[in-house]
């Protein structure tokens, strides 16, 4: 694999890396949310004691969950025949700058998933403020979703999405089930 090519704010090209960008994606992202407090007594050290798991209500973990601020990417790739993919996934981390790691989580049943299953490449594009449009139209069950939007292909093959704050192209190098 060449260089990592990453578009930085500036509109320019910059080799980042020799060595490919290193991504684990996980299918589907998986969580565990146990409501409580913790107690500590000032006078003593000891660990408190467990606090028994309470029933998890859906309305309070959604609004926990959207007080955490989150970008938005749209991750493309090129399907079995060469056709562009893609899909809006706000789920992207980083995990790693030594060695360079990002997380990509995708729901299992999103009908992309074959795709991003056998693509070894693929690109991570972080959307601008301006670009709602862009993660509604790739967030829609439609077939073209590149109807319209202006993309380029750097070393692997995998879409650029043009006017991004930052893009990267990734090779896979590992998928978990969550």
């Amino acid at each position: 694999f060449s260089p990592l090519n990453a578009n930085l704010t500036s509109g320019q090209t910059q080799a980042l890396s020799r060595a490919p960008l290193t991504v684990i994606v996980y299918f589907p992202w998986v969580f565990s949310f146990r409501r409580g407090r913790c107690e500590r007594e000032a006078s003593t050290m000891r660990q408190p004691s467990p606090i028994p798991p309470a029933p998890i209500v859906a309305a309070e973990f959604r609004r926990a969950l959207g007080q955490f601020a989150t970008g938005v990417t749209v991750v493309t790739a090129l399907d079995a025949e060469r056709r562009p993919e893609g899909v809006t996934v706000n789920a992207f981390a980083s995990l790693s700058l030594e060695p360079p790691l990002v997380l990509v989580c995708l729901a299992r049943a999103t009908r992309l998933t074959p795709v991003f299953e056998s693509a070894g490449h693929f690109a991570v594009n972080v959307l601008a403020a301006n670009q709602h449009r862009l993660s509604l139209a790739f967030s829609q069950a439609d077939d073209d979703r590149f109807l319209g939007v202006p993309w380029c292909t750097w070393t692997s093959g995998a879409p650029i999405l043009e006017g991004c704050v930052a893009n990267l192209e990734c090779v896979r190098t590992g998928r978990h089930d969550g």
